[in-house]
């Protein structure tokens, strides 16, 4: 039952950090292209656009109050992009292959970033910093 429930509460606040990195991205000139794109190599949680770039953004998200896989000593100093490893970086670079054969895209520059959202306060979380963190893969 409980991890049942830190499922659904983890769900929650990763769509909740997924909504706020789209605005953010919104507000800093990037045109939302899709969501949530799957593939059987993995998902790629944002595809914008801005100028003649495409970003392929990986959101994590954590809270301050309901974080469950993080032992107590250690919360104050965990980061959510601590979350993307290379294993993560090689399934979202083979998604994107997917992507650009799907959708012909051939001349435009691609941009992979990670999105770190930290929820703090109680549900709803009425604070949140986001860390854009850009280009992280060459």
């Amino acid at each position: 039952m409980f991890i049942y429930l830190a499922m659904m509460i983890g769900n929650k606040i990763g769509r909740l950090g997924e909504r706020i990195a789209c605005k953010f991205l919104m507000k800093h000139g990037h045109r939302i292209i899709c969501r949530n794109y799957l593939r059987h190599t993995g998902e790629i949680d944002i595809i914008s656009s801005r100028g003649g770039e495409i970003h392929f953004a990986e959101v994590k998200t954590i809270s301050r109050e309901t974080q469950f896989d993080v032992n107590h000593e250690t919360l104050d100093e965990f980061r959510a992009e601590e979350r993307v490893d290379s294993v993560k970086l090689r399934h979202i670079q083979r998604t994107i292959e997917f992507y650009c054969m799907e959708n012909g895209v051939h001349d435009l520059e691609l941009v992979v970033d990670v999105i770190a959202v930290e929820l703090s306060g109680k549900w709803p979380f009425r604070k949140f910093r986001v860390n854009h963190i850009k280009n992280v893969i060459d």
